[in-house]
């Protein structure tokens, strides 16, 4: 269970993550009935975007978009413990893997399955001026697409590992 900086977690704590996830969640679902997704834990697939389009965040975040099991879209806040873009793009990317690292960390376009906490909605301003009202989400694990059976995170949060 290698992670970015250091630490590991459990085989029994990711587990009992990716066992009490849904995989139903999406924007519209968190819309029409936002109880009944605060404090769940979720899953999607998505990417996490270098240039955010949120300019009213007081902390750092980073924004996932993507989409749910079913296919419907998913564009979320994220708040982690520790930062988990390392690329800053496609470039540092190909000179990562001509390194022969071409598993370190998550570079933008990576697309991943991401596993946090739903928090309640926040009201943002995007860069465009158009006000948005974006679910905020817990980050707990990523993984990368190919890795069906969730076995090697590539971002873990600090509060997981030992």
């Amino acid at each position: 269970m290698r992670q970015e900086g250091g630490g590991q977690a459990s085989t029994a704590v990711i587990r009992s993550i990716v066992d009490r996830a849904s995989f139903e969640f999406s924007n519209e679902s968190m819309y029409r009935d936002q109880k009944k997704w605060i404090g769940v834990t979720v899953v999607f697939q998505g990417s996490f975007q270098l240039r955010t389009d949120v300019l009213t965040i007081d902390k750092p975040y980073q924004q996932v978009r993507g989409q749910n099991s079913g296919g419907d879209p998913v564009d979320m806040i994220v708040f982690a413990d520790t930062p988990v873009l390392t690329s800053q793009n496609y470039r540092d990317m190909a000179s990562q893997q001509n390194r022969g690292d071409k598993r370190a960390g998550v570079s933008q376009g990576d697309q991943v399955r991401v596993f946090g906490i739903v928090q309640k909605c926040r009201e943002v301003i995007t860069r465009s001026g158009v006000v948005k009202v974006l679910p905020v989400l817990d980050l707990l694990l990523a993984f990368r697409l190919e890795d069906q059976e969730f076995r090697n995170p590539i971002w873990v949060s600090r509060d997981l590992r030992r």
